[in-house]
């Protein structure tokens, strides 16, 4: 618990102040704390024609100012899977068994805005299948393409409630609203109290715990498992996994690379301690590089495995 003579004391920085918004917006069920962080929301929902936005907000930037990679991620994994949830109604939970994504630009600045449709829905297998668009600012970023099995939602899970759009901007909070955070609550907002950038990194990926290092044949990396990054069941966010494995396969394949594309099947839900990747060169040419990325559980068992192309920028 947060005192409220600390409270009082401490000057709040945007990324604080967007952390504990998303902390105290999450106290009504039904969405999730990744959503409310990013500020993603809902223009329209329909199986056939659904439009999300995430705003360019200062802690959804990257380190020189482009909007951060892991929320495209999460964007596209929300997008693909809302489409699945209209055809199947609201009280199920979406697993998600693969996301592919294709880029057609850099990311730059600018808002993200994704529409997305559901392409086929089986009742039988109950696996669902859906595309979507992003673009940033008025540019299109990257196209996407999932595969989702429809599971029933645990017991007393609250019914999917989307946030919709609105001219609701993240509060200036002083100290009042934080003498009574949780002790849940104070764990994840401890995770960017006081923590200085780090050049380089984003502040998504500090605040998600991302460590990556390159290694001989690429690079590897580990993430610790907790409900900053966890989905309204309580599993790792589809689209913070994702965006873990990408990081780790950037690095591996060398700032002289772009992404071009990345195809993710996710074999089981992220859940455990930590999360470990390892991201190997499986072909490196002068134009091209083929990036493998295994992402496991502590106890080795493999939770997604990814292959990433890229090409020299």
């Amino acid at each position: 618990m947060l005192s409220a003579e600390a409270t009082a004391m401490q000057a709040y920085s945007p990324e604080q102040n967007a952390v504990l918004d998303a902390l105290i917006r999450n106290r009504s069920p039904g969405w999730s704390f990744t959503g409310h962080l990013l500020g993603i929301s809902y223009d329209r929902i329909g199986d056939t024609n659904c439009m999300l936005r995430c705003a360019s907000a200062d802690h959804v930037l990257d380190d020189i100012g482009r909007v951060d990679f892991g929320a495209v991620a999460v964007l596209g994994d929300l997008a693909l899977g809302v489409c699945s949830r209209e055809a199947t109604g609201a009280s199920v939970r979406m697993a998600t068994m693969s996301i592919g994504l294709t880029m057609h630009d850099a990311i730059g600045q600018g808002d993200l805005t994704a529409r997305s449709q559901l392409s086929s829905y089986d009742p039988r297998t109950r696996i669902s299948t859906s595309l979507a668009r992003i673009f940033c600012g008025n540019s299109l970023l990257c196209t996407l393409n999932g595969v989702f099995k429809v599971l029933p939602a645990p017991e007393g899970l609250a019914t999917l409630d989307p946030r919709f759009r609105s001219n609701d901007s993240v509060g200036e909070y002083q100290c009042s609203e934080l003498t009574d955070l949780t002790d849940r609550e104070a764990r994840i907002y401890s995770r960017v109290a006081g923590t200085a950038s780090a050049s380089g990194q984003s502040f998504l990926s500090r605040f998600w715990g991302f460590e990556v290092k390159t290694s001989r044949a690429g690079a590897s990396g580990r993430v610790e498992i907790g409900p900053h990054i966890g989905n309204r069941v309580g599993h790792v966010q589809g689209g913070i996994l994702y965006a873990f494995a990408a990081e780790v396969a950037r690095v591996a394949a060398g700032g002289a690379f772009r992404l071009v594309s990345m195809h993710a099947s996710y074999h089981r839900p992220g859940e455990g301690g930590v999360l470990c990747a390892n991201a190997l060169r499986s072909y490196q040419g002068r134009t091209t590089s083929v990036i493998n990325t295994a992402v496991t559980d502590g106890a080795g068992c493999t939770m997604l495995f990814a292959q990433s192309t890229y090409c020299r920028a």
